[in-house]
């Protein structure tokens, strides 16, 4: 991630992706989930999916139990069918 031009909402996103598919995520849906090219898509499942697995047991791994609690992150709040989200 550190040496990578995307932004780190791209990032979580990406990873939120990958752990959250039953089955998988092919790099074309991811693609056209997180509006990047395919390619693009392509390298962060791959880093994602390399950093999970790690092989040698060096460096940084990514096993166990994640909790993810509902969050919202960035940006002004959306309008929803003419209301806006804060007075929810």
């Amino acid at each position: 991630m550190h040496s990578s031009k995307l932004k780190l909402r791209t990032w979580v996103q990406a990873l939120c992706l990958v752990v959250t598919s039953s089955k998988g995520i092919s790099s074309v849906v991811m693609a056209r989930v997180l509006g990047v090219t395919q390619s693009t898509a392509w390298r962060l499942g791959h880093s994602i999916r390399e950093t999970m697995h790690n092989r040698d047991g060096k460096g940084p791994q990514l096993k166990g139990v994640v909790e993810i609690d509902i969050k919202y992150l960035g940006g002004a709040p959306r309008r929803v069918f003419g209301k806006n989200v804060s007075s929810l």
